[in-house]
């Protein structure tokens, strides 16, 4: 699991939470981006936008996602 820090965009965090993984950004800095994310770097890269919601837990935005086997790449995308 990693994130890809998209130059301009809010800088993401990533945490094991048991079987869980949360994704967090800054509200503060958020300006409409979306997060998305592939299962690889290589060759063709197709970004998909995360299906859950983001939830606002104190300053930041927080995404939840299963921990599963394999490789995540998240980013946030302004439209």
């Amino acid at each position: 699991m990693a994130a890809i820090q998209t130059p301009g965009a809010p800088l993401l965090k990533v945490k094991r939470v048991g079987n869980t993984v949360e994704i967090s950004w800054a509200t503060a800095d958020s300006g409409g981006f979306l997060l998305e994310e592939t299962g690889s770097l290589a060759g063709t890269i197709n970004w998909a936008g995360v299906s859950t919601s983001a939830t606002v837990a104190a300053t930041d935005f927080v995404v939840t996602v299963p921990a599963s086997t394999g490789f995540h790449f998240y980013r946030l995308r302004k439209p």
